[in-house]
C-alpha cells in the first residue's frame, strides 16, 4: 500500500476562493461554496457530488454538538479546514489510481470519516474501510454510510495495530492506506 497525507488545512483553506460564510445560511449556500471549492481544486468533474458532501458536513455538525467529533464548530470551518483538505489530495490520488478502477482503501484514525467518507463519496468503485479506536467515531461513520447510501464504506471499530493479521487475510490487503491526523509520519508508517 501507499501512504498519502493531505496538506496542512490552513494552506488548503488559503488557496480556496472566498465564499460567503455558510454557518448562518442554508444548505444551498453550503452546496454552492463546495462547488466553488471543487472547481478551485481542479475537481470540476465532481460538482455533482457537492450536495452529498454538504449533507455529510451537516451530519458532522449535528453529531458534533453531542459527540465532539472534530474541533470545527461551524460549516465554514468544516468546509475549509476539513473537507477542502481531504479534497486537495484527490488529484494526486487520481494520478496514481484510476477513478473508476476498484481499489481497497484504509483510512487510519478516521475520526469523523476524514478523508475516508470523502473518498467513498467521490469514488463509488473504491471500497473504503475507516478504522478508529473511538466507539462514537466508528458509530458516526456507520451512520454516515447509511444516511449517504455509501455501500462502499465500512466502519471498523478497532486499533489499527490489531488489524495486521486482518490485512494479510483480506484479499491481498489494501491498495491505499491514508490518514489525516492519526499520528506523526514515523508512527503511521
Amino acid at each position: 500500500g501507499r501512504a498519502v497525507c493531505g496538506a496542512p488545512p490552513r494552506q488548503v483553506a488559503a488557496a480556496l476562493p472566498e465564499a460567503a460564510p455558510v454557518e448562518a445560511k442554508g444548505s444551498d449556500d453550503l452546496v454552492d461554496a463546495i462547488k466553488q471549492d471543487l472547481i478551485a481544486l481542479g475537481l470540476s468533474s465532481d460538482i455533482s457530488a457537492a450536495p452529498a458532501l454538504a449533507a455529510y458536513l451537516e451530519l458532522i455538525g449535528r453529531w458534533n454538538t453531542t459527540y465532539n467529533l472534530t474541533g470545527a464548530k461551524y460549516a465554514r470551518q468544516l468546509r475549509t479546514h476539513h473537507l477542502a483538505d481531504c479534497l486537495a489530495v484527490i488529484p494526486s490520488l487520481r494520478n496514481t489510481f484510476d477513478k473508476s478502477s476498484p481499489i481497497r482503501v484504509l483510512d487510519v484514525g478516521s475520526g469523523a470519516g476524514l478523508p475516508g467518507i470523502v473518498l467513498a463519496l467521490l469514488h463509488p468503485s473504491w471500497q473504503v474501510d475507516c478504522v478508529d479506536a473511538v466507539g462514537k467515531k466508528a458509530a458516526f461513520i456507520r451512520q454516515a454510510a447509511g444516511q449517504l447510501n455509501l455501500a462502499n464504506l465500512r466502519s471498523i471499530h478497532s486499533r489499527v495495530e490489531a488489524m495486521e493479521a486482518a490485512w494479510q487475510l483480506s484479499n491481498g490487503g489494501y491498495d491505499l492506506i491514508i490518514s489525516r491526523a492519526f499520528s506523526n509520519l514515523r508512527t503511521f508508517i
